[in-house]
């Protein structure tokens, strides 16, 4: 809106009817310029011919002329009508194929690229006759939020050499797009409607792939920088491209490599069900410093796995054809049935789980573990290897095997060697933990006893415990008689042994014991003296050897024979009045019987009280003088 128009509206001199049209006639213009902004029309192939030529027209019969087709527009290709695709920057909104019964054609040229906003359905819902086709052969790049069929008639999709970009929440159709040479996934979530085949898949970030129960078959690379759901559909890599690099992904379903010539890679890490090597020619290479989770089975029927540097498990293995190279990872080889590894050369190699694992004519270089209540049975004379850890922790070098091993000097376990076959392990390097197990200090009273065995954390500690053992507890002795209840007040040496586990064993552990310090404090013994009296005029002799005092606090059935007994002398003078005096019987010094040590004790010494008591007075020849009665009882006394 101009200046001129504003000024018009603010002009208070126009009447109120001129300013009413005025208003009017300016919304009306917005209204025209708004709608024709965002107009969006539909335009319909009226021949066969370029993308930019005169093929279009506006309504399904008119005359065909050219077309400057937006991003808001629709496109119908209509029957007989073979579009070819010659630009790189075409737009439309949504496309629709067949209108009435014969095929409808888009083909995309080398470098061609057509973006749709909206989905690209192929097919005419009204007649099956109506179809859709997508020819792709030479190339070009179709970016779409999805696919649909309009019916169930022949539609075609050609992949060629073309590539296919879903950018928004889409389930691929059941049919027809099965079949792709590039797929890229760059925005939403896609999901699978049956089992594809791909060359090149790419994941963007902001993407995910969801498979459901439908298989991917895979002829070229995978670059997974978003996220694909896990799936029971699975994944077979197959082809005979030179090279495939793979990108990790996690499935429920089973993992395959069919390959008749080149080498697929994995460049991440993979979790899936069972690993199938069944490619004649081909070979599928596990990767440099990956971790692949397999919970199925290996199975080699044709074909060359190679570990790479990567690290494995498996739960199962059944044929063992074609050709196996370990690498220099680590090999687990878990679940709960009895089966026969692999033979290969080794770096690493674990048995987990149960059940008895076999080891053939197979070489380890690095270390073997045996874990879980898994049994390992060697059945090809020596293997000879860096270290070996059983359970959870490492062991002493030398010689490992069964009862049934042969040669001399083995330590014999039947826990995690098959005790029937004579094969042996043979250990360089001594990998047990270095495992410090301290005593901790405690303190207890004269009279009580000591804990002879350990908990930990409470009596004890250790350090560096290897995760998943459990210490059940130690022994605990002591210098001289530390542990009894008559030993003397003072500090003993606490010496902790024998290191028990309830889970794993003291052969895993190099141990070394601290010892701690026991102090025994002195125990609390109260003697109170007995509370006394005496006569007015009387006093209390006091001194040693008095039995007057009782004892509370005596341990180990000791006993105390005498005290001392002191009379303060308020309260024990002849001539203090008759009262209570409290506090006035002192004790001390006390003398024990037998074992009976003062210094073993804190002694309180309470004192007793003294009652003085009236003395009794006799008064003797006194008489009564006589007297005239005068009617009173008074009398006069006389005696000397």
């Amino acid at each position: 809106m101009n200046n001129k128009a504003i000024n018009l509206l603010h002009n208070k001199k126009m009447p109120s009817f001129k300013r009413s049209f005025v208003v009017g006639l300016l919304v009306f213009i917005l209204f025209f310029l708004c709608g024709n902004s965002f107009a969006q029309t539909t335009y319909y192939s009226r021949a066969s011919g370029n993308w930019n030529g005169a093929v279009w027209a506006t309504v399904s019969n008119g005359t065909a002329s050219t077309a400057n087709i937006t991003a808001n527009d629709n496109v119908v290709i209509q029957a007989n009508n073979n579009i070819t695709l010659n630009v790189n920057n075409a737009v439309c909104a949504k496309i629709n194929f067949g209108s009435s019964n014969a095929v409808a054609t888009l083909t995309f040229n080398q470098g061609s690229q057509l973006t749709v906003s909206g989905l690209v359905t192929l097919g005419n819902a009204s007649n099956n006759n109506q179809r859709g086709s997508i020819v792709m052969t030479n190339g070009g790049k179709l970016i779409c939020a999805g696919f649909a069929l309009g019916n169930t008639g022949a539609n075609i999709f050609t992949s060629g050499n073309g590539t296919i970009e879903l950018a928004a929440n889409n389930t691929l159709p059941s049919s027809v797009f099965t079949s792709f040479n590039n797929l890229t996934i760059s925005g939403g979530t896609s999901t699978l409607g049956a089992a594809i085949t791909v060359d090149t898949l790419n994941i963007s970030s902001v993407a995910t792939l969801t498979p459901g129960s439908n298989l991917i078959t895979l002829t070229g690379g995978f670059v997974n920088n978003g996220t694909m759901t896990s799936g029971s559909g699975g994944m077979t890599i197959s082809g005979t491209a030179t090279s495939q690099s793979i990108a990790g992904f996690t499935t429920t379903g089973a993992i395959s490599m069919t390959k008749t010539a080149g080498t697929a890679t994995f460049t991440g890490n993979i979790n899936g069900a069972g690993l199938t090597i069944n490619g004649t020619g081909g070979t599928l290479n596990l990767g440099t410093g990956l971790t692949h989770t397999f919970s199925g089975t290996l199975t080699r029927t044709a074909g060359t796995l190679n570990g790479g540097s990567s690290n494995v498990s498996f739960t199962n293995v059944s044929s063992t054809a074609g050709t196996f190279t370990a690498g220099t990872g680590t090999y687990d080889f878990g679940g709960s049935t009895n089966y026969t590894i692999p033979v290969g050369t080794y770096t690493n190699l674990i048995l987990s789980g149960s059940g008895t694992k076999t080891i053939g004519a197979s070489t380890i270089s690095g270390n073997f573990a045996v874990k879980g209540t898994a049994i390992a049975s060697l059945t090809s004379g020596t293997y000879t290897v860096t270290s070996l850890t059983l359970g959870n922790t490492g062991r002493n070098s030398g010689k490992w095997g069964g009862s049934g091993a042969t040669g001399t000097n083995i330590n014999i376990n039947n826990t995690y060697f098959a005790p029937t076959v004579t094969g042996i392990i043979s250990v360089t390097n001594d990998t047990r933990t270095a495992l410090t197990v301290t005593a901790s200090a405690q303190s207890r009273n004269y009279g009580t006893t000591s804990l002879t065995s350990g908990t930990l954390n409470t009596n004890f500690t250790a350090v560096s415990i290897v995760s998943g053992d459990v210490i059940s507890g130690l022994t605990l002795g002591y210098s001289g008689s530390g542990n009894l209840s008559t030993a003397d007040v003072g500090s003993y040496t606490i010496t902790p042994s024998s290191l028990s586990f309830s889970t794993g064993d003291t052969a895993g552990y190099i141990i070394t014991y601290v010892t701690g310090t026991l102090t025994i404090n002195a125990a609390s013994l109260t003697i109170t003296a007995r509370d006394t009296s005496r006569v007015y005029g009387a006093v209390l002799t006091g001194g040693t050897g008095s039995t007057r005092f009782n004892a509370l606090g005596l341990q180990n059935g000791q006993t105390i024979t005498s005290v001392t007994i002191t009379y303060d002398a308020i309260g024990n003078t002849a001539t203090d009045d008759v009262g209570f005096y409290s506090g006035k019987v002192a004790v001390s010094a006390a003398i024990g019987g037998g074992s009976f040590t003062a210094s073993n004790y804190s002694i309180s010494y309470v004192a007793g009280n003294i009652s003085v008591t009236a003395a009794p007075l006799s008064i003797t020849g006194v008489t009564a003088n006589n007297k005239v009665y005068d009617g009173t009882t008074d009398a006069t006394l006389g005696g000397t």
